[in-house]
Parts: C-alpha cells; structure tokens; sequence
C-alpha cells in the first residue's frame, strides 16, 4: 500500500480499497465532467449509426440498426473523442488513481462499456486480460446513475489476495471467464452488489473477482472504463484488451506534488 499523502482519496478509502481490493467513490466527478463524457459518448453512439458490423474498436449489440444504435463496447474512446483523453489525464482523476497505486502510474487502455439486460460477463479476474507482475487497478466512471434494479458490479471482497485463476477450457483456450472446476473453488463466498449515482467512480484491483450483474427491471447506462498499473510494474506486451490498444498506451502520469 502507498505511504505518499492522499491527495484525493481519504486515508480510509485507501485502506478499504486495499483490504478488499475495490472502491466506490461517490459523487466525486463534477457534473460539467459527467455532462461532456456523456457527450462525447454520445457522438460516438450516433457516428456507429452508419455501421452494419462491429470494427474500428466499436462492437456492437445483436439488433443494431442506424434507427436504434445498440453498442456492447467502444475500445479506446480517446482516440475517437480527445474530451476522453483530457478527462482521463486530469490532476483529480490521476490523483485519485495515485491515491491507491503511488506516485506515479502507467496508462494501459480505456473503453466505454453500455449495460445491457442481457448475459455478459460472468465471473472472472481483470489480470489475465491484460498480465502484468505488479499492482495494476482497472477505474469506472458511472456515467449515469447506477441502482440495484440495473445491471451492476458484483464483487467478492479480499479476493485479490487469493488464486489467480487461469480462465481457460479444458482445451487449454482462453474463455475470459473462470471454468467450471474453478467456480466450484469460489462456491459460497459473500458477493457484494456495488451501485452508485452518475459521477462515481468504483475502483477495482486486477486480481479481485468480480462479475456484471446484467440481470434487473431496468436498462443501465454507460460506464468509461480507465486502466492503469503501479509504475514498477511489468506489463505484457501482448494483452489481451481491448480489441484496439490506445495511442496514449504507456505513458507516465503523476500524481500532485
């Protein structure tokens, strides 16, 4: 755990991310910030209009059409959108982001992810999408409220500190999930639903077992996904998310002095 100052975060967020390995921080994205990332996702949104397939880091839903855009995903949206970029590289954003992993960290990628009421992630670990040996945390801004009818994060808290799971068949391929004999091994652990209003921001350790919950009555909303590791770390050169790796991959960002 850092011992630098908190700059954003409190001391107890700190130490509550690191005892169970996520975060929600809420309220804590202004409401101008909230009003142009959903601007700009929404340009995005209707430039897809014109798409019959998924390409160009924007998959798309079964069902899409330019009447009704339907989108799973969107890789890299600073690359499209530099409203993105400038979000993401901001002091508070990169301070809270310090708060947790030190005074320094790498960028790894970012995509928009739109919540639908259909099955989607099921359980599994953000480590072996993209591999690293050292402290890496995947940040999501909840553009839109999000409440226990929606679609929303499950987590099993003090999981970072167990297995890393492999997440492949029994052909040995990568399925992005934990298998069969590997959900048997987490049978009974406490889930925890993780909810909140448009500006908050759940932080979540690569290692910690989570899932979406894309059950409920109700659609949810957009959520920009930011990735970053400890600057000590050792990234893959060969990650597997997301589809379109970011221009700004690997650049260094540091916290407030």
């Amino acid at each position: 755990m850092p011992n630098h100052p908190c700059k954003a975060l409190t001391q107890q967020q700190r130490e509550f991310y690191h005892e169970k390995g996520w975060l929600m921080a809420e309220n804590v994205v202004s409401p101008a910030w909230i009003a142009r990332l959903r601007a700009a996702t929404q340009r995005i949104v209707d430039d897809s209009r014109q798409l019959s397939e998924s390409g160009s880091g924007i998959n798309l839903w079964q069902g899409h059409s330019p009447e009704t855009p339907r989108l799973y995903d969107v890789s890299s949206p600073e690359d499209m959108q530099p409203g993105f970029w400038e979000f993401t590289s901001s002091q508070p954003m990169i301070d809270r982001v310090c708060d947790l992993l030190g005074p320094q960290v790498r960028y790894r990628y970012s995509t928009i992810r739109f919540r639908e009421l259909i099955p989607a992630d099921l359980w599994h670990q953000d480590l072996p999408f993209d591999e690293i040996e050292g402290e890496g945390l995947a940040a999501a801004i909840h553009l839109h409220d999000t409440r226990i009818e929606h679609p929303h994060l499950q987590v099993i808290s003090g999981s970072q500190r167990g297995e890393v799971f492999t997440h492949l068949n029994d052909e040995g391929e990568f399925i992005g999930e934990l298998n069969a004999q590997e959900m048997k091994r987490i049978e009974g652990r406490d889930v925890v639903d993780v909810v909140g209003p448009a500006g908050s921001i759940e932080f979540i350790d690569y290692r910690v077992l989570h899932q979406d919950m894309w059950g409920g009555s109700e659609r949810g909303g957009a959520l920009l996904y930011l990735g970053f590791t400890a600057l000590d770390a050792i990234p893959s050169e060969q990650p597997r998310y997301p589809d379109v790796p970011s221009s700004k991959r690997g650049e260094i960002l540091t916290g407030s002095g």
